[in-house]
């Protein structure tokens, strides 16, 4: 079943997300280099999402909540069982909007990772799946616009978009690349290759 999946990554789940708040150094003005005055709810349910796709194939991730929502989280899903899975941010940062303030000395545990069901009909199932197919074809779309031939989704580096440009910056690319909003895109197979490759030897 697929909460029994998920169960068992709740350790590696709450050490990807300590090490986003780890690296969260707000100043004296409760600004970040990379956050702003922001939280960091949206890299951890990316690091959220990398963990599980990483470990199970036949569990697709898509975005709960709507846009503008002060909180980011990720839904789970296979064909037969959804489940949002998160980290609240009450654990480890507090206040609201476009505003936050890291709470200092947090562990996070696997005890904090939240994963409940959202008992969706098989329809309501079928309508995430529809809405990752039409991501793909997307990532075919802008292939093909910008003549580019290889496509690595944010999601499945468990990654932000800040941080998958920092990443790129240290990898010795032979071709041109592209970010999008949610996705690198390459001309040649074996840079996607090499950024997998870095990835896994540092990340």
């Amino acid at each position: 079943m697929l909460l029994d999946k998920l169960e068992t990554l709740r350790p590696q789940l709450a050490s990807a997300a300590q090490r986003i708040y780890d690296e969260w150094q707000q100043d004296a003005d409760g600004v970040d280099e990379v956050y702003g005055s922001g939280g960091c709810c949206d890299d951890i349910s990316q690091e959220i999402a990398g963990v599980i796709a990483s470990a199970y194939d036949d569990v697709s991730i898509t975005e709960a909540g709507q846009p503008g929502d002060d909180h980011a989280s990720i839904i789970a899903f296979d064909q037969n069982e959804a489940y949002i899975v998160d980290i609240p941010p009450s654990v480890y940062e507090e206040g609201g909007g476009y505003s936050w303030k890291k709470i200092e000395g947090v562990e996070i545990t696997p005890e904090d990772v939240e994963i409940y069901s959202l008992n969706l009909s098989p329809e309501d199932i079928a309508e995430f799946q529809t809405e990752a197919s039409n991501n793909l074809d997307r990532a075919i779309d802008l292939l093909a616009q910008f003549q580019m031939t290889d496509a690595i989704n944010f999601w499945d580096l468990g990654m932000s978009r800040d941080q998958v440009a920092a990443l790129i910056s240290q990898v010795p690319l032979r071709g041109a690349y592209r970010i999008t909003d949610d996705s690198i895109l390459l001309d040649n197979a074996r840079d996607a290759q090499a950024i997998w490759d870095y990835f896994q030897m540092n990340m």
